[in-house]
């Protein structure tokens, strides 16, 4: 495939998966327990709303897994095809980083499926002679929760690094193709808010760098993928 050809797709795919990641942020917020499954006195409540969102919560899930293990390993294919010429060992750390980013983002949804059978366990009573609100599967409710969160946060984190890698490569030397240098500086603030949100583990209000994320990420995948259609024709 040409440089002009794959632009193009490198363009699509960016903005289609800005899209994509928008629909999956939806859909979890309107799915999302207020209660924590880190608070022994939360969990009951949390493994009941788990159980009372069950469809959206489903929902996210599917556009999830297909967010993770498509649009992500995609969008690092195409960006390490364009811009490795610009650094190669930068553009490399990305491409690995966003594969351990997807391995665990991937994990994170499995075990959200275990998640919402434990749930329903709980309010509904189980298998066998496991009763509604047993102990056993609160325990467990409590433990898979937990999982989800530490999963989703250390793939966040690959995912950060990713972008912190690409936007160091973006901001340096010219390559083949060049794009404004702000979308790169926009890279590395997404990228260093990813690696600050496990603040919210000590402090709620660091809770603030999700969704600064969430917006440059997204201005800098929908920027740079109208950039590159604007430009597909470089040779």
């Amino acid at each position: 495939m040409n440089l002009q050809r794959t632009t193009s797709l490198g363009g699509l795919v960016l903005i289609f998966a800005a899209i994509v990641t928008l629909v999956v942020v939806g859909l979890t917020i309107g799915s999302t327990s207020d209660k924590s499954p880190f608070e022994r006195d939360e969990v009951a409540e949390f493994l009941t709303d788990t159980n009372d969102k069950e469809g959206g919560i489903a929902a996210s899930i599917a556009v999830a897994i297909f967010n993770d293990g498509v649009m992500g390993p995609l969008m690092a294919a195409v960006l390490y095809v364009l811009f490795r010429d610009r650094n190669p060992l930068l553009a490399t750390i990305a491409l690995i980083a966003v594969g351990i980013g997807t391995t665990l983002a991937l994990m994170s949804d499995a075990a959200n499926i275990l998640l919402l059978g434990i749930a329903e366990d709980f309010v509904k009573g189980g298998a066998g002679d496991v009763a509604a609100g047993d102990a056993a599967s609160l325990q467990l409710g409590r433990f898979f929760g937990a999982l989800t969160f530490v999963l989703f946060n250390t793939a966040f984190t690959a995912y950060g690094t990713a972008l912190v890698a690409i936007g160091t490569l973006l901001v340096g030397p010219a390559g083949r193709l060049n794009p404004p240098k702000w979308l790169g500086w926009l890279a590395i603030v997404a990228g260093l808010s990813a690696w600050l949100a496990w603040g919210v583990v000590v402090a709620d209000p660091m809770f603030v760098f999700f969704p600064i994320n969430l917006l440059t990420t997204t201005v800098f995948s929908l920027g740079l993928g109208w950039w590159l259609l604007q430009h597909s024709d470089l040779e």
